[in-house]
Order: C-alpha cells, then structure tokens, then sequence
C-alpha cells in the first residue's frame, strides 16, 4: 500500500486476467488505494487471448472485467497491440483456441466514455514461434508517460 502511495506509474498486466491481475485487485484495501493514488494507472492488454479464460474477449471485454472487480475509474490509459502478427504463428495459437486481442473504434469510444485513454503500437515480440510483449516498447510508452505528466 505504501509503494502504491509513492508510485509514479501503477501498471496493471500484462497478464492472465482471471488468475492473475484480478486477483491482486481483491486483496483488501489494493484497489482503493490504485484509486486514490495520483499515480498513472496503466493497464497493459494481452496480446492473445486465453483459452478457457478469455474467450472472445476484446480490449474492452478485458477492461470491464478488471473494473467489475475494482472501482471505476480505475484505469487512466490502456496499451493495446496494433500491429499484425505474422499467419504462421498465429496457426499455432488458433490450434489452441487463443485469438488476438482486438480493439476497434467502437471499443475506444467505450473507452474513452469510461475516462480511458488508449495507446495502440507495435507491441508483439516472437520468441521461438511464441508471442510476447515488445518489453523494451511497453517500457518506453510507460516511461514516456510519467515524464510527460511530471514536466
């Protein structure tokens, strides 16, 4: 709680959202103290989906969920992937039924009724045939945030 008071940057994901970044939301006292933080709450979005636990799900399916299980106004920005994921590594995915996590306008509109602004980049980084997040990207955008809020 303490480290949530001095934080800059609190980021959430990414992720297994069920068994991971939600969990840590329901530990009494977390979320209201990511909420009454004046740190920037971040929530990085999965690249794919999960199967047998996010099905389906798009950004705002993923955002909705975290909200459910914490407060509104929450989250201040989302970081999506926009980028194109090459077709053979996605057969390997869609064989275990994981998809890509979308966003479309119609999402961001939702998203930014709900306070939220979005930063979509090219974010994918294959490993062996395995999709991860660029980490040297995330951390820039997340860098680049808190030293334009602090200037």
């Amino acid at each position: 709680i303490e480290a949530i008071k001095d934080a800059d940057c609190i980021v959430l994901g990414p992720g297994s959202l069920y068994t991971s970044v939600i969990p840590n939301l329901l530990v009494n006292g977390l979320s209201d103290a990511i909420y009454n933080s004046t740190a920037i709450k971040v929530y990085v979005a999965n690249v794919m989906t999960q199967p047998g636990e996010t099905d389906g799900y798009n950004v705002l399916d993923h955002v909705n969920a975290i909200l459910k299980h914490s407060k509104d106004r929450l989250i201040d920005y989302v970081i999506t992937n926009k980028e194109e994921i090459p077709k053979e590594t996605l057969l390997k995915y869609y064989k275990d039924g994981a998809k890509p996590v979308v966003i479309d306008e119609e999402q961001e509109q939702k998203l930014k009724e709900k306070g939220i602004s979005i930063i979509k980049d090219n974010l994918v980084d294959i490993k062996k045939n395995y999709i991860r997040h660029d980490a040297i990207k995330v951390s820039e955008i997340l860098i680049d945030l808190v030293l334009k809020r602090n200037v």
